[in-house]
């Protein structure tokens, strides 16, 4: 772990935070790879981790999703390709061969 914050509502803050603390600890995070249990909503948080010198996404899955008001992952996986960085968002088969909710992090 070179960067965290806190469970913020955003991940702009999110982001933003994590930045701060690698600057203050001095850690690089060019190649690194950033992580979010919740669902990226547009290319804002997408810029602001490039910025930062993140390659790599991960961000649980939508298609099960039923709340909210969300744009596609499309959408953010176009802005990840426009900086030739990675997004993970693999969804998880049960054993029954359906898609079931997958998160990024296991929550104690």
């Amino acid at each position: 772990m070179l960067a965290q914050c806190g469970g913020q509502t955003n991940r702009e803050d999110s982001a933003k935070f994590a930045n701060e603390r690698a600057v203050e600890f001095e850690v690089d995070m060019k190649g690194s790879a950033a992580a979010t249990d919740s669902f990226i909503f547009d290319r804002q948080a997408i810029d602001l981790l490039q910025k930062m010198g993140v390659a790599v996404v991960a961000h649980p899955t939508r298609k099960l999703l039923t709340t909210g008001n969300l744009r596609p992952d499309e959408e953010i996986l176009k802005v990840v390709n426009e900086y030739n960085m990675v997004m993970l968002r693999p969804p998880l088969i049960g054993t029954d061969g359906q898609e079931k909710a997958w998160r990024v992090f296991r929550h104690l």
